[in-house]
């Protein structure tokens, strides 16, 4: 096991609020008019530095549950460790 050290509060490496990184989509994206957006036969492409493909997994299942968006999906292709690019695919039905 290793060592953890101990941070000195002398010695914070301290920056303006506003220079704190953030990713494009945040908390409250309007997931249920992006989904409604996608025409059938067609998908919706995220790249991994505007959301995290486990965030749009969580918000289809919280529509499914609640009966919308049941003929959606969500897959993914690996770019990098830990990285994917996201598609949420609206089937064609044929």
């Amino acid at each position: 096991m290793t060592d953890k050290k101990i941070i000195d509060p002398t010695n914070l490496e301290l920056i303006p609020e506003n220079e704190i990184p953030t990713k494009k989509y945040q908390k409250g994206m309007p997931w249920e008019t992006i989904f409604a957006k996608i025409p059938q036969g067609q998908a919706a492409r995220f790249q991994p530095e505007e959301v995290n493909i486990g965030s749009i997994r969580a918000a289809l299942k919280r529509f499914k549950e609640k009966g919308k968006f049941k003929h959606l999906y969500v897959t993914g292709r690996k770019v990098a460790k830990n990285k994917f690019i996201s598609y949420v695919v609206n089937p064609s039905g044929e």
